[in-house]
Order: structure tokens, then C-alpha cells, then sequence
């Protein structure tokens, strides 16, 4: 009942903490009695005790497990581990009520002729970058960050950076995946990011933020790939979206 209730963890020191009270009330209740065998009785009952208790915990500790891994298995990309899409629509619902982070960047980063890595050196090869990209990626803006949204495509979030502070991220990323040397084998893979950026405004929804980033990200793609561009206001982004472009999971190749 008590890991039923409060979980593992407190369910455990809840049960030992009951265990001590009813050993303690029983063997001070019954030591004085002609009638029990103190001794006997106590054996007993801490004998099943522990025995529910070793199968309880048993039990909970698998459900944890099993809980934990199928919630992994719902958040996370299977290939590059990065989070996926359901999470990244999580994290903005929580941001949105919570508010506890005023300021929330979203970045979109796509690499620059993927299609090319995977029609030359084969999936296999370009499974390989996609893992190494996020790796690299993570070494910069951390775990719970990054989400991998498409093919080649994905989202960094950026709580209480300024639109300022996300371009120089941006900058970041994108240097070190064009200075990181992909060698597979006898394959050197020379890689280079185009990166959209935008700012939360109130009132915004994620499908707001991802058009507005990925807007940016195809003005980046049309002026030549390797290089961060930023949405200047959300106001004027949305005066841009006659020029529409849809988030999709496509290259912009």
C-alpha cells in the first residue's frame, strides 16, 4: 500500500518505518504476557513482513523500470537518442504554464546537403553523422535541449537567452560541426548547418515558433547554407508567413 502510494523511494522508507513501529508495539505489548512466546511471535511476524515487504519492493522496482523505459521510448529519437517531437511539444506546454522561464529561443538546424551524404556513402554512413551531429550538438546546449524533428532537421530550445544570446549559440554549433572532421572509415565528410532562430512572444503557439524558425532556416538555405539567421521581432515574422514555409521533416536542399 505504501509504494502503491508515495512511490518507490518513499515508499520504502515508509514501509521501514512501519516496520519498526509494529515490531516495536508488538514486542513491548506481548513481553510481559505469559501467554505468547515473544520470541516465536516476533520471528514470525518479521519473517512475513520482510517477505511482503522483499516482494513489494521487488515489484515496484520492476514497474519503475519498465515506467521508466517505455516514457524514454515515447520521448526519445531511436537513432540519435535526442528527444523527439512529443517531447518538445511537452517541454513548450509545461514553459506555457509554468512561466517560471521568461524568455524561451527556438532554434531550428538543418544539415546542409544531407541527401548528398546519404546518396553517396550510403544510410549507414549517414545514420553515423546524424548520431555524431547531436553528440556534438548536446556538447553545447545539453540533453534536455535538443530534439530531433525530422530527417536531418532539429530544434534546440534556449530558456532565459536573449534572441542575442541563442545567435551566438547558433554560431557556436554551426562552427564546430563545419570544423569537425566525420571520418568513417576511409570516408572524410566535410559537413556544414544552416540555422533558424526566433523569440516566444506572448500569445505564441509551437507551430508559431517552428514556422517562424523554419522561415528563417529557408532564408538561411537560400543565401547560401552555413550561416545562422535571425527572426528580428515575432511581429514581423508573422508578416512574413505570406512567403509560408512548411515545417516538414524534407530537406531544404
Amino acid at each position: 500500500m505504501m509504494y502503491s502510494l508515495v512511490g518507490l523511494k518513499r515508499g520504502f522508507i515508509s514501509s521501514l518505518l512501519l516496520f519498526i513501529t509494529q515490531i516495536s508495539i508488538v514486542y513491548y505489548r506481548t513481553v510481559d504476557l505469559a501467554a505468547f512466546n515473544t520470541i516465536n511471535l516476533m520471528v514470525n511476524l518479521v519473517s512475513s513482513y520482510l517477505v511482503i515487504w522483499l516482494i513489494s519492493h521487488t515489484y515496484e522496482f520492476h514497474r519503475h523500470e519498465v515506467e521508466s523505459t517505455l516514457s524514454n521510448l515515447a520521448s526519445r529519437d531511436a537513432l540519435t537518442s535526442a528527444h523527439n517531437r512529443l517531447a518538445l511539444t511537452t517541454a513548450f506546454e509545461y514553459f506555457q504554464t509554468h512561466r517560471d522561464k521568461e524568455e524561451l529561443s527556438f532554434l531550428i538546424v538543418d544539415i546542409d546537403f544531407f541527401k548528398a551524404v546519404n546518396d553517396q556513402y550510403g544510410h549507414d554512413i549517414g545514420d553515423k553523422v546524424l548520431i555524431e551531429t547531436s553528440q556534438l550538438m548536446m556538447q553545447i546546449v545539453g540533453d534536455d535541449n535538443l530534439y530531433r524533428i525530422g530527417g536531418e532537421e532539429f530544434c534546440i530550445t534556449l530558456f532565459n537567452r536573449s534572441l542575442d544570446e541563442a545567435h551566438l549559440i547558433g554560431e557556436r554549433i554551426r562552427k564546430l560541426i563545419a570544423a569537425n572532421p566525420f571520418i568513417y572509415d576511409d570516408h572524410h565528410i566535410h559537413l556544414t548547418l544552416s540555422v533558424g532562430i526566433c523569440e516566444y512572444k506572448e500569445g505564441n503557439r509551437i507551430e508559431d515558433l517552428l514556422r517562424m524558425a523554419d522561415h528563417e532556416l529557408y532564408r538561411a538555405k537560400k543565401s547560401g547554407r552555413n550561416q545562422v539567421r535571425l527572426c528580428p521581432t515575432a511581429e514581423q515574422s508573422v508578416d512574413d508567413n505570406e512567403q509560408k514555409v512548411p515545417v516538414t521533416a524534407t530537406s531544404h536542399l
